[in-house]
């Protein structure tokens, strides 16, 4: 902190506070004096809040104009318009595929209901026909158990004479499989895997019919998916980490963007909560008692051969040296992050890790 009589003196050019402090702390005493330049330029005001023993607040006002939109056209704008308030059903195997691409569509302004399989999609387009009301068009994941997505746009396409359109999310050996037989009647609601926001867009419209704007560039930039923290839906995260610490920090950081934390303080108890608790991802410390990290994942592993499915799992190490990310995704880790935990990386990591999953 500083005290009051040396604040004044804060804002010179080339003046610190007394000799010393330029020996103590280094600097040129000019950081702040650029500073109050910038500011007023701006005609704003700097200002300061400091005690002795309590540090320093840092703090400028600026009068703004209000922004103005964008005069250029946007050659999707129509495109986004007709989107809204469209109805489609959703089937995908993953919960966190499911909610992810739900995010993605409520971006969209479309209603995504969300099935697991192809029987539940079948099922909820039969009550909306039998209510006499019908949905906008169905995703479905092409691969799926029992009533895939090949049959159930069959299906659809026998009970309601096309009335639906289906688009069928499918992988590159999906493609090469099956696309023979239906690429005549579907070629063109086909979703690659990973799937791409200006490709999602382009099928939709076309599913409902609605013109398609030239420049997928403009509006990619203006709506994307994958890139970090705020564009990530609300998860169920386990954090295994016996550090209180390091569990605080975490917890705080996934709780501030809406996320739901459950903590683990090791290995073993990182095990049991998954055989207990429904998760979309997973945090893992490397080093913990009882068990490591490497242990835990090879159990959980282990116990997706079982039963299916395959939890996304983040390695937290403080670990950097050149071959680590190797031993951990050879422990049947997904990615890593390096200690100490940086928010940004984090939430890219977790981005990328379940846009894979998706995929």
């Amino acid at each position: 902190g500083i005290p009051k009589e040396a604040q004044g003196r804060l804002f010179k050019s080339f003046t610190q506070l007394d000799g010393s402090y330029t020996r103590q702390y280094g600097g040129t005493g000019l950081g702040l004096a650029i500073c109050k330049q910038l500011v007023e330029m701006m005609h704003g005001v700097l200002q300061v809040e400091s005690a002795p023993g309590r540090g320093s607040n840092f703090q400028f006002v600026l009068e703004l104009a209000h922004g103005r939109p964008e005069t250029a056209a946007d050659p999707w704008a129509e495109t986004m318009a007709a989107l809204r308030g469209k109805r489609v059903v959703l089937a995908a195997r993953e919960p966190a595929c499911r909610r992810l691409l739900a995010a993605i569509l409520a971006e969209l302004h479309v209603t995504a209901h969300t099935v697991e399989n192809g029987e539940q999609a079948l099922a909820l387009c039969c009550e909306e026909r039998q209510a006499g009301r019908s949905f906008d068009g169905v995703l479905a994941e092409a691969e799926m158990e029992g009533l895939d997505g090949w049959s159930l746009a069959r299906e659809l396409k026998q009970q309601e004479e096309g009335k639906t359109p289906v688009a069928l999310m499918l992988t590159a050996v999906d493609q090469r499989e099956s696309v023979g037989e239906w690429g005549t009647d579907l070629g063109e609601y086909l979703l690659p895997k990973p799937i791409k926001l200006e490709r999602l867009v382009r099928v939709l419209a076309k599913m409902f019919g609605l013109a398609m704007g030239t420049d997928g560039e403009s509006r990619q930039a203006a709506i994307s998916w994958g890139e970090g923290e705020d564009t990530l839906p609300p998860l169920t995260i386990l954090v295994a980490e016996d550090n209180p610490v390091n569990q605080r920090l975490a917890v705080r950081m996934l709780e501030k963007k809406g996320h739901t934390v459950r903590v683990a303080n090791n290995g073993k108890e990182a095990v049991a909560a998954f055989e207990r608790e429904s998760f979309d991802l997973i945090l893992m410390d490397i080093q913990m008692p009882e068990m490591d990290g490497f242990a835990a994942t090879g159990l959980i592993r282990s116990l997706e051969k079982n039963h299916g499915g395959h939890m996304p799992i983040i390695a937290l190490t403080a670990h950097a040296i050149q071959g680590y990310k190797e031993q951990c995704l050879a422990a049947g880790m997904d990615d890593y992050c390096v200690k100490p935990i940086q928010a940004k990386n984090l939430f890219q990591t977790m981005a990328e890790v379940l846009q894979k999953q998706r995929g």
